[in-house]
């Protein structure tokens, strides 16, 4: 009884993380798609944000 619980367990768990991964793979194409129309100064501007932490942000 509970090894058949801890199959349908791991089914259920292993459909919902392909799912997740999916719309994870959806949202990253999404974002791609994003800064391939970007200007190199937008690019420019939020590596710096990234590398210099909440400072570099906007004032």
């Amino acid at each position: 009884m509970v090894t058949r619980i801890a199959q349908l367990v791991a089914r259920t768990v292993k459909r919902v993380l392909a799912k997740e991964r999916q719309k994870l793979k959806s949202d990253a194409d999404y974002v791609r798609g994003l800064r391939q129309k970007w200007e190199p100064e937008d690019d420019a501007r939020l590596k710096q944000i990234s590398h210099g932490g909440i400072d570099s942000g906007p004032k």
